[in-house]
């Protein structure tokens, strides 16, 4: 049985898409990801997103990472599942769309620059809504861990999926292939957790690396630049609108206590192809 793709990137960030068309069951995706996303064995991809939905009334999106896990969101993904539809011609050019994604329903807009501006809910910063271990009211905020013979100062918050902020001063010292494994399975996060590095470049700009939960080290995070930017504004290093600098490119952030949070950037079609599901064989 064949099926029909298109990969597309959003700041670097990759994904192989499926809309409604492929018909490619979630279960059998689940399974067939990891080696689907393989960069040598594979198609090659951060995750696959699974797109739902015809008319602009009931868009949906779901989200596989690269180890077949299933996150709640992705910003990324969003902005690439948006400049999807615009292509297929599901939604118009410069009109707000409601996306039911695993974290609640999220608005996007692709505008006539190109542009794609997604409102990504509130933050949440209780323990509870993370979720971390502790009284759950509780905020996790600069907070001291240990790794390796260190001690790092790190917050932690929801942008719909979970996400853990550390400012350093130099990010490319940081050893985030040993660091980022450690910390996204540290026991104060029972649902695993993002972990991003981040260094203030001046009060409107910040660099990022980050290690995805389920996807490892990727060259961009949407959701966690959301992260990094809301929790420098908290901490009083950054002031809105904030352009977040990574690996695979820069979004803008805009955000203000107790408001939804906007991630602005690009997404980008790379290729679309098809592929026999009799060539690819799930790891053992």
């Amino acid at each position: 049985m064949r099926f029909k793709f298109n990969k597309y990137q959003g700041s670097g960030n990759d994904f192989i898409v499926f809309d409604t068309l492929s018909a490619i069951e979630t279960e059998t995706c689940r399974a067939l990801t990891p080696v689907l996303c393989e960069r040598h064995a594979g198609i090659g991809a951060d995750g696959v997103l699974l797109l739902g939905g015809t008319t602009p009334s009931d868009l949906t999106m779901r989200v596989i990472n690269a180890d077949g896990s299933e996150p709640e969101m992705c910003g990324n993904g969003l902005r690439c599942a948006l400049r999807h539809w615009a292509r297929q011609g599901v939604i118009e050019i410069g009109q707000a769309f409601s996306v039911l994604t695993g974290a609640g329903p999220r608005i996007g807009q692709v505008d006539v620059s190109g542009a794609i501006h997604l409102w990504m809910g509130v933050p949440g910063f209780q323990r509870s809504q993370i979720p971390a271990t502790g009284p759950g009211r509780e905020e996790f905020r600069t907070q001291k861990l240990a790794i390796d013979t260190q001690e790092i100062t790190v917050s932690a918050l929801s942008m719909g999926n979970p996400h853990l902020v550390a400012f350093v001063d130099d990010i490319a010292s940081i050893p985030l292939s040993a660091w980022g494994p450690a910390l996204e399975s540290s026991p104060y996060f029972p649902e695993r957790i993002n972990v991003e590095f981040a260094q203030v470049q001046s009060s409107s700009e910040v660099s990022m690396r980050v290690w995805e939960r389920g996807s490892g080290l990727t060259r961009a995070c949407g959701t966690g630049a959301c992260a990094v930017a809301v929790t420098g504004i908290r901490e009083g290093s950054l002031q809105s609108p904030v352009t977040v600098h990574m690996p695979g490119g820069s979004v803008q952030v805009e955000w203000s206590e107790g408001s939804e949070v906007r991630l602005s950037g690009p997404a980008v079609h790379v290729f679309a192809g098809e592929f026999d599901i009799a060539d690819f064989h799930p790891p053992s």
